[in-house]
């Protein structure tokens, strides 16, 4: 009795503030009785609408509610949702219901076999930190692959990280800058610094500072300090660029601020500030 009342209670919270797309009674009525009779796609939503947050009143204690999202997304894992998979593993793997790193491994891995593109790149990084499992590289740069060919830009950028530092197997700066080029492309922020910083450097390519200057720049402007340091020098000594003290005191000064010392030592022994 009790606990139909509590399902009374909860399936009103929802009415009153989560905001369906028809934004009425009956939607939210039929996903909650689609999810009691077992339909797997409601069950996912349902999971979501708690997960959310749009449930959230005076009355409710939080520990239910994410106890609500792990017994929706459980129920629809249970019966094959991929999706529901992938967030009962990632809410294992936060702790939102309680840390348990072996069951966030198994539902990630059941997702990730599934095709989910994200349960992939968050297995990879299971395997690539050891967490709950010993580290295993082979297994982490597979499933880093697997993301990666679906365009994940993280999973591209941690496939370039194992090529160029040599993480569980040969070095290759060639394949490194592939991956971190495709990623740089997808907007990541720290692969445009590597990029960047490759061209720089003149690491395994020929040195050339306006490529240098076209992917640091992107990056700096998204508060890479370490991009910032790298395009205050290429401002200071005109390399790639017009040389400009102004605008190289501006981002040595940013990446200092950030907490690049070698960009303070530099701002100070040129006398800028």
């Amino acid at each position: 009795m009790k606990i139909t009342i509590k399902i009374i209670f909860f399936a009103l919270v929802l009415i009153t503030n989560y905001s369906l797309a028809e934004n009425d009674f009956q939607g939210l009525t039929k996903i909650i009785e689609q999810a009691k009779n077992g339909d797997r796609f409601a069950q996912f939503r349902l999971g979501g609408i708690y997960k959310e947050g749009k449930v959230t009143s005076k009355d409710m204690e939080l520990d239910y509610r994410w106890e609500q999202v792990r017994y929706w997304y459980e129920k629809a894992a249970m019966q094959g949702h991929a999706g529901a998979q992938y967030q009962l593993g990632l809410l294992y793997k936060i702790g939102y219901t309680g840390m348990d790193h072996a069951k966030a491994k198994y539902w990630l891995e059941k997702a990730a076999k599934k095709g989910d593109t994200e349960a992939k790149y968050d297995l990879a990084g299971i395997y690539a930190a050891g967490t709950g499992v010993p580290k295993d590289y082979t297994k982490a740069k597979y499933w880093f692959e697997e993301a990666a060919k679906r365009n994940h830009a993280k999973a591209q950028r941690f496939l370039g990280i194992m090529y160029s530092s040599g993480m569980g197997l040969e070095p290759d700066p060639t394949q490194a800058m592939h991956w971190y080029k495709k990623a740089a492309m997808q907007g990541d922020n720290s692969s445009q610094y590597f990029l960047g910083a490759m061209y720089y450097a003149g690491i395994e390519v020929e040195r050339d500072y306006v490529k240098s200057m076209f992917w640091i720049e992107p990056a700096a402007e998204n508060n890479n300090r370490d991009a910032q340091y790298i395009l205050g020098i290429l401002y200071l000594f005109g390399h790639g660029v017009d040389q400009d003290n102004k605008i190289a005191e501006k981002w040595l000064s940013k990446a200092c601020d950030g907490g690049n010392q070698t960009a303070c030592d530099m701002y100070n022994k040129i006398n800028i500030r």
